[in-house]
């Protein structure tokens, strides 16, 4: 627990310290690519055994030692992912590559995206460190990746580059076939900017809560899963992210804002995308399962949140949202580690 606190106060320092840079966005991500890559990557996988992170790790330890025939024929997973494993395998034989390598991709696309997306790098970082997706990106791999190549693909999307787009979302089913949701983002992120649209786009998600016998039943079909409907827990589990969700729309629709410091170019794509976030989320409460879908779409949130914070209106509001974020990124950083990631161990230890 120890060690991820201290990577989030090394990324809170580098913030603290970027006006220092003379070109302070990009090393500012730089250094916090590195900082995350290295703690997420020096993790010790051998002690969690039967664990997703373990598993992935042991994959890799395969296509080290296998054959391409022998190595697909010991695993069922998506082909796309095997291949990319068997690739990297052959020129980095070390098993602990892998786990550099995905944490290397799947951070440099969110901080790609936060560049492209928001002036407020700062906050759009302390709280991807400190949301849900960032917490499943350490042991889901395949999905985690798949996320990755989605948010590319939400660029596309947004550009109005169909092919573009249809082939990264492709390119991440062959990661994880769940990745096909990401399909409706094309048609949702180039509907008219119109308000009304965005009330459509709510009672849809609103109507499919009604249809999650079906849903579940066109997933099972699609990724050969028996995934059921039922959730065990408390009924505040996963109250956090659905308050998160919300607070960050109503903030967008009716918090006043710095017209000169506002894109609607940004803001309606990355608004349409939380709103997808935070309804499929809140169907977890009828399968746990879509939980993870929510995730394709959970890129969003961080950077239209840190939105929000940069353009509210008033230099004084603004300063006082600038450091109510990092103290609660903090205190929901330190709760999540503590109470769901739990213990760290370098893998040299």
């Amino acid at each position: 627990m120890l060690v991820w606190f201290i990577m989030f106060i090394i990324i809170v320092l580098l913030g603290a310290i970027k006006t220092s840079y003379p070109n302070n966005k990009k090393i500012f991500l730089f250094l916090v690519a590195i900082t995350i890559v290295f703690f997420v990557g020096s993790r010790d996988a051998t002690i969690q055994h039967g664990t997703d992170l373990n598993n992935y790790y042991r994959l890799y330890g395969r296509a080290i030692e296998l054959g391409w025939k022998d190595f697909i024929e010991t695993s069922e997973m998506e082909k796309g992912y095997l291949l990319v494993n068997f690739i990297l395998a052959k020129i980095v034989p070390w098993q602990q590559f892998i786990l550099y390598a995905q944490a290397a991709f799947c951070t440099g696309a969110v901080l790609w995206f936060i560049y492209k997306n928001t002036e407020n790098i700062y906050a759009a970082t302390l709280f991807f460190v400190s949301f849900g997706s960032f917490q499943f990106f350490l042991t889901g791999f395949r999905q985690a990746v798949a996320m990755a190549i989605c948010i590319f693909a939400y660029e596309a999307a947004k550009n109005k580059k169909l092919l573009k787009f249809i082939i990264l979302v492709l390119i991440a089913a062959t990661m994880h076939k769940a990745a096909l949701v990401f399909l409706v983002m094309y048609l949702v992120l180039n509907i008219k900017d119109k308000p009304r649209n965005n009330v459509v786009l709510i009672s849809c998600i609103f109507v499919l809560f009604f249809f999650v016998p079906q849903i579940l039943d066109l997933g099972n079909a699609l990724l050969d899963k028996e995934y059921v409907e039922g959730y065990i827990g408390s009924v505040l589990g996963g109250l956090v992210p659905i308050v998160i969700h919300l607070l960050t729309i109503l903030l967008t629709v009716f918090a006043k804002k710095d017209k000169e410091k506002i894109s609607k170019e940004k803001i309606m794509p990355l608004l349409r995308t939380t709103i997808i976030s935070g309804g499929i989320y809140c169907m977890r409460y009828f399968a746990l399962v879509l939980e993870r879908i929510s995730f394709y779409f959970n890129f969003a949130t961080p950077v239209l949140l840190a939105e929000n914070v940069r353009s509210v209106s008033g230099i004084k509001n603004r300063t006082l949202l600038q450091f109510l974020a990092v103290i609660l990124s903090a205190v929901l950083f330190l709760w999540r580690v503590t109470s769901q990631v739990g213990e760290y161990h370098f893998f040299w230890g």
